[in-house]
């Protein structure tokens, strides 16, 4: 293997490669590892968001949903990336081609991905239901968190999709650094066009005046937020620099690593400091 800079990352793989490195030095078996990797960190994210979203909804309408059987049922997305087509796919030279010590490794990341997102998604989506107190919404409020669901739900699924698929081709065959520069460039731009009708299709359910009085961000925004958390599927599954996973911002209405709370400002005396932390 060519000798590469290392970069630090809290994560379970131990480094990460420039992209003009990635894909040189994989054979089709370590390929199909990281593909399968990477969709399933991208299946457990999208089923424990689509878990809580559904719970989140019933809620919101009235109605109660079962929080012990959602929470076994996203353990069980959990272990279900491990019982399908990781394991198989993964022996240990290709994990350690692919900058993972051991499975545990994998697991750690998977899991931190998974959880990660669910967090970011219910926060950015739901926040003004837990501001107004158990559902406490007026009809035009509810419509407008029932768009917003639907579409982050749209937007992940499409960027995890266009994303991997990028960074999946260049792993499975050797590229000139100007056709993988184009591939992530191809695929940022497909997902800033797909943004645009995501956010036309939200208007058409919110007025942007509705959406920006309850979320306190403009609906371009809000999309452009929640689809930038697809980006850290790359960064905690993927030993590759390619797609920047946002630092976290205190105040934009997202849960992000290290901040214990996030209600969309930085006020303190609300339950959620100026620093995010939680208050007593």
């Amino acid at each position: 293997m060519a000798v590469v800079l290392w970069t630090t990352a809290t994560a379970g793989h131990q480094g990460a490669v420039p992209l003009t490195f990635w894909g040189d030095n994989l054979n089709s078996v370590d390929a199909r590892c990281q593909l399968e990797i990477g969709a399933g960190a991208a299946s457990c994210g999208l089923r424990t968001w689509q878990i809580r979203r559904q719970c989140l909804l019933r809620r919101i309408a009235g109605g109660t949903c079962d929080e012990e059987a959602d929470r076994a049922a996203i353990e069980a997305a959990r272990l279900s990336v491990f019982q399908g087509a990781i394991n198989p796919a993964c022996q240990q030279a290709n994990l350690n081609t692919l900058f993972f010590s051991d499975a545990q490794d994998v697991q750690f990341d998977v899991v931190t991905f998974c959880r990660e997102l669910e967090s970011a998604a219910v926060s950015a989506v739901f926040n003004p239901y837990f501001a107004a107190g158990d559902g406490e919404l007026d009809p035009v409020e509810q419509e407008c968190v029932r768009a917003l669901a639907t579409v982050a739900t749209k937007a992940f699924e499409y960027s995890f999709r266009v994303r991997k698929g990028a960074l999946d081709r260049i792993a499975y065959r050797r590229r000139p650094a100007r056709v993988k520069n184009n591939d992530i460039a191809d695929a940022n731009r497909r997902i800033a066009l797909a943004n645009t009708a995501l956010r036309d299709a939200l208007v058409r359910r919110c007025s942007e005046d509705d959406f920006t009085s309850l979320y306190g961000l403009t609906t371009t925004q809000a999309i452009d937020l929640i689809t930038s958390r697809s980006a850290c599927l790359t960064d905690r599954t993927y030993p590759v620099v390619a797609f920047d996973c946002p630092l976290g911002v205190c105040g934009n209405g997202m849960r992000e690593p290290n901040e214990r709370c996030d209600d969309g400002n930085t006020a303190s005396g609300d339950g959620c400091s100026a620093v995010c932390e939680v208050e007593l």
